[in-house]
């Protein structure tokens, strides 16, 4: 086991995962404007997309899709058309509360797998996101063992993920933080789908 390796890539992982991205944004968005489960269930379908792409990063699966023109870019005009889609729904949504906490009447449970596939899909179909993973795992086989660092690796990123957006969650999941939100929703709205419109151009135009 090369520990040296190990603890590298995952600190390099580490850092892309805090930096404000896609699926940063999209659980952020989701927990403020909906709710903590709602930005719980988005963390969960982002840590299986980073799990799924990061184990075909080191089976050398990724390295085909990025080499092949027609794949990468069926995965970039997706994966901007999908970004873009959320960003227009984002604008064009209404305000609207309906958790108990806050408006102090029972109302209907989230769509758990409506959020979680928004992560899923947030997370898979982010190109820069593919390049960066496939790049992390040519050097983890230059370097070290893929299969058995590669699984430790693996594991690390999986736990790494889940810990900051499930605490990026809670820390805005709070009803204390969210009425303060909810009182500016519409603009809020507003703001997280220009800034996902211009992620999805970023995407296109790569």
């Amino acid at each position: 086991m090369n520990t040296d390796v190990i603890l590298y890539v995952l600190m390099i992982d580490f850092l892309a995962i805090i930096s404000p991205g896609p699926d940063f944004f999209m659980v952020l968005k989701n927990t403020l404007t909906d709710s903590l489960k709602a930005g719980f269930y988005t963390t969960l379908g982002v840590s299986l997309g980073s799990t799924i792409v990061f184990s075909l990063g080191l089976f050398g699966v990724g390295i085909i899709v990025v080499n092949s023109h027609i794949m990468f870019a069926l995965l970039q005009y997706f994966g901007g058309g999908y970004l873009g889609y959320l960003g227009i729904k984002s604008i064009i949504s209404k305000p609207h509360v309906h958790e108990p906490e806050l408006t102090g009447k029972d109302t209907q449970q989230i769509n758990k797998f409506q959020y979680f596939r928004i992560g899923l899909l947030c997370n898979l179909t982010n190109p820069k996101s593919f390049f960066f993973i496939i790049s992390l795992s040519t050097y983890v086989a230059e370097n070290a063992h893929p299969l058995i660092d590669g699984w430790f690796i693996l594991l690390g990123s999986i736990i790494g993920t889940m810990i900051w957006f499930t605490f990026v969650s809670f820390v805005f999941g709070r009803a204390s933080v969210r009425k303060i939100f909810y009182a500016k929703q519409k603009i809020i709205n507003i703001v997280f789908g220009i800034i996902l419109i211009y992620v999805a151009s970023k995407i296109i135009t790569l």
